[in-house]
């Protein structure tokens, strides 16, 4: 890609290559992950690094006019050290947050979930990101055997963020969130394809 830009994706970041007027980013996943969990972003992206546990590298890759909203994922770190003590060590060997202007809040990729933009000015982000945090172990790190099991991941990682919420602000804000899922309504959509029909029968059961 061309120089001046920095790119974020799954897995951990091994090498970059500086070529005559581009560089070339390499990463290794160090963990097995389904195929739709692998993504990457190029931007001119403010990366901002943390670690959890002294250990685990974090990187936020904020657009430039949000650099400054960085502080508003402070608690990542806690959230993964939270989420080791009760499912098992994380699955990768470093995690990032990836702003990305898309349509939908969030997308669980491996190590490196997105962001929608706007949640940095509208949106929870910080719920978000706990969300997408829980779906490192279940989504990625155990995997559905089809999408008429989505539930079992978006349910455990909606359930997880509430209880996130619950030790750290106290049962209130656990049940905020919990009201604030509950108004949450599918958006209507064209799409025809064979995985539609288990897009419904999710939605009509929760």
């Amino acid at each position: 890609m061309p120089r001046g830009y920095q790119a974020a994706g799954s897995g951990r970041l091994v090498r970059i290559d500086t070529l005559d007027d581009a560089v070339r980013f390499r990463w290794q996943l160090d963990a097995t992950a389904p195929t739709y969990s692998f993504a990457f972003a190029v931007a001119d992206y403010v990366r901002t690094d943390t670690f959890a546990d002294d250990t685990i590298p974090i990187h936020y890759y904020l657009l430039p006019s949000d650099r400054d909203r960085v502080y508003r994922l402070r608690r990542t770190p806690d959230a993964l050290h939270w989420l080791s003590r009760w499912l098992g060590p994380y699955p990768y060997r470093s995690y990032a947050v990836v702003q990305v202007p898309i349509d939908y809040a969030g997308m669980e990729n491996a190590s490196a979930p997105f962001l929608q933009a706007d949640l940095f000015d509208m949106g929870d982000v910080e719920g978000v990101q706990v969300h997408e945090l829980v779906h490192q172990w279940f989504g990625n790190r155990v995997s559905i055997a089809g999408w008429r099991d989505l539930w079992l991941s978006e349910g455990t990682a909606t359930y997880l963020t509430t209880m996130f919420y619950e030790v750290y602000d106290g049962l209130e804000a656990a049940r905020r969130q919990w009201v604030d899922m509950a108004r949450l309504r599918p958006r209507r959509s064209g799409c025809t394809g064979p995985w539609c029909p288990a897009a419904t029968w999710i939605r009509r059961r929760i």
